[in-house]
């Protein structure tokens, strides 16, 4: 039987997430506190239904030149009549609120025509002056010269939000941020698959679209998805894709390549990013195609989807509603202003060389269509925090996890992880062997291993051995008590649950488990038996009468 879920999709979830993102600022109900640190939540007592007026929202800094659409969020629990009402700032500027009953949450602007642009409120206008300054102050909602409500604000950064919590706390994040909720489906099929095994899987999906075709790639330079995208745009099929705009270290000359040849097809293609980015990286390695969707822990490039090296996990869902909740995050991401056109931001890229990835590797694991007792998608940074930790916490039996790297000895998900072991799980975590993390994948597996021999816990670590099977492990994927697995481009590090666009799936269901706890155990052992294409022959052919065994195994224990 699968474990009980407790899945509480609460404002409090939500809130969790947003107090990761960015500074801290303190409030106050009568006068300002002074001496905050921006970045440190400041507590004001119980959170409580509110019964009086109060600034729920500040926006500073807007883009736009002289910050026009600067404005004021105020949360009205009952219907007020405003007469006598006004904002203060410490410059002790004032802002008079209209003169006519407000109920609800409203905005409140100088600029109302370009504040709509930026809230889905009713946006009133001020009369007199207020201007907000970007280097913090503290901002006073009055009535008739007594204060109701007070908040104080620190270093407003370009085009971010105050918003104030339920906590007693206000946290900045970018103005066009989504706070999108997990999303589940229930009594569903989805098809497992890895690579390099079936690099076939990630074409075959877009081949088999026949309305839309929505991507998202963090690095992007596969001729095979190229040749699919084109011939589905040819064919009809509304196709788009996005990329990051800025990875690391550049986007190459091949995927600068593939992409224009992409745009000159007439395939709709966009970059994320710009000044004003809402997040660090885009980072998703997703798409949609009709009511499928396909989530993978590898770059839409030959060393990952095309199957030439990566190690990585891969799912198919075959359920609309998974589909559309993918979609959702693909079309509020596209209408955001950090979208940007890949026919005009293409010309500003400086192309770097990428060499080109030719390995071949067997096919060790088929992809398999399996069932899925329930499958929720999560985003970052909106939800996927607080929904992994809470998947760890209710581990009781075994935690497999496997990923590129860590991001050090305070992560907090590898903290949880620990707690767990201390709880009587038995936690396996498998690190990649590559050149770029082997040193740190090292000294972290030594830290760990300190804890599990002081402590007396059941926590074993090792680095990848890829064997001939493939070239590196790029996998970003965890196996719960043998009935959850959790499979997505969400790397154990704060700026990927913080401050990256990240997508992962949630899968519930023995079968599921079972075929990625195969694949963890065959990268685990490290066993392989195979010889290199080609050396089989030349041994057969130079030996007579002999009979050639090859073992090979190599374990970072």
């Amino acid at each position: 039987m699968p474990r009980t879920k407790r899945r509480r999709y609460t404002l409090a979830a939500t809130l969790v997430a947003l107090l990761l993102v960015g500074g801290i600022v303190g409030i106050t109900t009568a006068s300002a506190a002074s001496g905050l640190d921006p970045h440190e939540p400041s507590h004001t007592g119980n959170a409580t239904e509110p019964t009086e007026p109060r600034i729920v929202e500040l926006y500073p800094s807007p883009v736009a030149h002289g910050n026009v659409g600067e404005f004021v969020t105020i949360e009205f629990p009952t219907e007020t009549e405003t007469d006598g009402w006004s904002l203060h700032d410490d410059g002790r500027q004032t802002a008079h609120l209209p003169n006519e009953p407000i109920e609800g949450t409203v905005v409140l602007s100088h600029d109302p025509a370009e504040t709509r642009q930026h809230t889905n409120h009713d946006v009133y206008p001020l009369d007199g002056h207020i201007q907000f300054a970007e280097d913090g102050e503290t901002v006073t909602l009055k009535r008739n010269g007594s204060i109701v409500d007070s908040v104080t604000y620190d270093r407003a950064s370009e085009a971010e939000l105050w918003e104030r919590t339920e906590e007693g706390t206000g946290v900045w994040s970018p103005i066009e941020a989504t706070d999108i909720a997990p999303a589940t489906t229930n009594d569903t099929e989805a098809t497992a698959f890895v690579l390099p095994d079936a690099p076939e899987t990630p074409v075959e999906l877009i081949e088999r679209a026949d309305e839309r075709v929505m991507l998202a790639a963090y690095t992007y330079s596969d001729p095979r998805v190229t040749d699919a995208l084109i011939a589905a745009h040819e064919r009809g099929v509304d196709t788009q894709i996005a990329v990051e705009a800025s990875p690391v270290g550049g986007t190459s000359n091949r995927s600068v390549d593939q992409l224009d040849e992409l745009t000159a097809a007439g395939v709709d293609v966009v970059a994320f990013g710009g000044d004003h980015a809402r997040y660090r990286f885009h980072h998703g390695k997703f798409a949609v195609a009709d009511d499928e969707a396909i989530v993978m822990t590898e770059n839409w490039k030959p060393s990952g989807a095309g199957g030439q090296a990566n190690r990585g996990w891969g799912v198919v869902t075959h359920d609309g509603a998974s589909a559309e909740a993918i979609a959702d995050v693909f079309e509020e991401d596209l209408s955001a202003s950090d979208s940007l056109q890949w026919e005009e931001y293409g010309e500003t890229v400086e192309p770097v060389e990428e060499p080109e990835a030719r390995g071949t590797y067997p096919a060790e694991f088929d992809p398999q269509q399996l069932t899925v007792e329930e499958v929720t998608v999560l985003t970052a940074p909106d939800n996927a925090e607080p929904e992994i930790r809470r998947e760890i916490e209710d581990a009781d039996e075994s935690i497999l996890l496997t990923q590129v790297s860590i991001g050090g000895q305070d992560d907090p998900l590898l903290q949880e992880a620990i707690e767990a072991a201390r709880r009587g799980v038995e936690l396996r975590i498998l690190l990649s062997s590559a050149w770029y993390t082997d040193d740190e994948n090292a000294e972290l597996r030594e830290w760990i291993d300190g804890i599990a021999d002081t402590d007396d816990l059941d926590i074993d670590v090792r680095l990848a051995d890829p064997g001939g099977s493939y070239e590196k492990l790029h996998t970003k994927g965890v196996i719960i008590d043998e009935e959850t697995v959790i499979v997505g481009s969400i790397n154990w590090n704060t700026h990927s649950l913080r401050e990256n666009r990240e997508l992962a799936l949630v899968l519930d269901g023995n079968e599921v488990a079972e075929y990625y706890t195969r694949v963890f155990n065959s990268d685990w052992d490290g066993i392989r038996w195979r010889l290199p294409v080609g050396l089989g022959a030349v041994l057969v052919a130079g030996t007579t009468g002999a009979t050639v065994t090859t073992h090979r195994r190599v374990e970072f224990a």
